[in-house]
């Protein structure tokens, strides 16, 4: 799925899309480039017939985000919120890969959510302001436009005449 800051909206919804106002550019780095990205190969439940029994093609990666260098600390925050569920006690960002049937294509899907999930965690949320009301000139020109209103309006009815 296409990221926001690509002209997509990333999975994220419309709605959500429409409301973000900075992406922070993190580059995930690649396999074996950073300490801080483990990976294990397992046995898969996925596709792959009687190979499933002999070979580990399951990717699991598992990201330290204490000695993730390469990721600001402000979206490590949002990645601890938004993936809590991934996130182990060890503090580990844990992500699974089983789709394919070779290592390789599981590899290179697990860094591809490991991108997404960090693209997510990397957009800014709009800062909410809190709506204070109308001034005290507001509402003055309000309830003077009200009256006005209400003596148009009587002014069409049709006169009482008392015998």
């Amino acid at each position: 799925a296409p990221h926001p800051a690509w002209g997509g909206h990333g999975g994220v919804g419309v709605a959500a899309a429409r409301r973000l106002c900075t992406v922070v550019h993190v580059t995930v780095p690649g396999p074996g480039e950073d300490p801080s990205i483990a990976e294990n190969f397992v046995r898969s439940s996925g596709p792959g017939g009687q190979n499933v029994n002999k070979l580990s093609t399951k990717v699991e990666l598992r990201v330290d985000l204490g000695r993730a260098g390469w990721l600001p600390d402000d979206v490590k925050a949002r990645l601890r919120t938004q993936q809590a569920n991934r996130i182990n006690k060890a503090g580990e960002l844990v992500i699974f890969s089983q789709e394919y049937r070779t290592q390789g294509r599981n590899r290179d899907a697990a860094f591809a959510k490991l991108q997404e999930v960090v693209a997510l965690a990397s957009i800014v949320p709009k800062e909410r302001k809190l709506r204070k009301g109308l001034t005290k000139k507001a509402k003055e020109k309000r309830l003077k436009n009200k009256k006005h209103r209400s003596e148009v309006k009587q002014n069409r009815r049709k006169p009482k005449l008392d015998f």
